[in-house]
């Protein structure tokens, strides 16, 4: 339920999400195509539309509610998808597969809070929550993969933000809208080189993982519930058949 709170609130402030044309490209990554414009859509892009929706401190409470240190020695058979539940069953949080699912989606939420505000001036300010329960994060997590995660998302936060930081010295008259917004057209998408910075390129990047993750949870999803639906079934056949036989 926290994450889901969460989501829909993000879906609200217009949080940026991938283009329908790089949904039906999944192969082809900005690596390969640098001049690729305007991968993302979403309100939060425009100064105009942009709300400030407070879910950084709710979600970076997640690394004190949760032990990721703690790893069962019971292997799960499957992912978990977050999406399909509302709270983990005693046997669930005894898998391995519980805190997977938790990282990967605060990693995906985290990187929402943090576009939702990349192309805003205040983002080094913003984002230094972000940074500071990171790196505390990172100190005391001895799993290896949930580390690597955290460490490449702060890294292009801390980039994102010493860019935008170099272009505010710039600002002269802090009262100037013009200026502002000048500001902000180099920390966007859509620049004079038609390029994503560093971060959106990392953004992009795992949105498109992270749609093509989602869509194998679905049909893996699918197939159990058809699985389970001909299984019922065929119970249901036999029973009915033996009650019409012994009648």
């Amino acid at each position: 339920m926290h994450f889901h709170c969460i989501s829909m609130l993000h879906n609200m402030a217009g949080v940026p999400v991938l283009c329908e044309a790089n949904l039906s490209e999944g192969k082809q990554t900005l690596m390969e195509n640098n001049d690729l414009r305007l991968p993302l859509t979403g309100r939060a892009l425009s100064a105009d539309n942009r709300l400030l929706i407070p879910t950084l401190p709710i979600l970076l409470d997640v690394f004190q509610l949760v032990n990721f240190n703690q790893r069962s020695g019971r292997v799960s058979n499957a992912p978990l998808d977050l999406r399909l539940l509302l709270h983990f069953t005693p046997s669930q949080l005894r898998e391995t597969a519980s805190n997977d699912a938790i990282i990967s989606w605060v990693f995906d939420l985290l990187a929402e809070c943090m576009a939702l505000h990349a192309n805003s001036i205040v983002f080094p300010e913003y984002s230094l929550p972000l940074v500071t329960e990171v790196k505390q994060f990172l100190h005391v997590c001895r799993v290896a993969s949930f580390c690597r995660q955290m460490k490449a998302l702060m890294i292009k936060v801390r980039e994102h933000s010493e860019w935008i930081i170099k272009c505010r010295r710039r600002v002269r008259n802090l009262a100037s809208k013009n200026e502002m917004l000048n500001i902000e057209s180099t920390c966007t998408f859509i620049n004079n080189s038609n390029k994503l910075l560093p971060f959106w390129q990392f953004y992009v990047q795992h949105k498109q993982i992270r749609f093509n993750e989602l869509n194998r949870l679905t049909e893996s999803n699918k197939k159990e519930v058809s699985n389970l639906v001909s299984s019922n079934f065929s119970v249901i056949f036999i029973v009915g058949f033996f009650y019409r036989e012994k009648g």
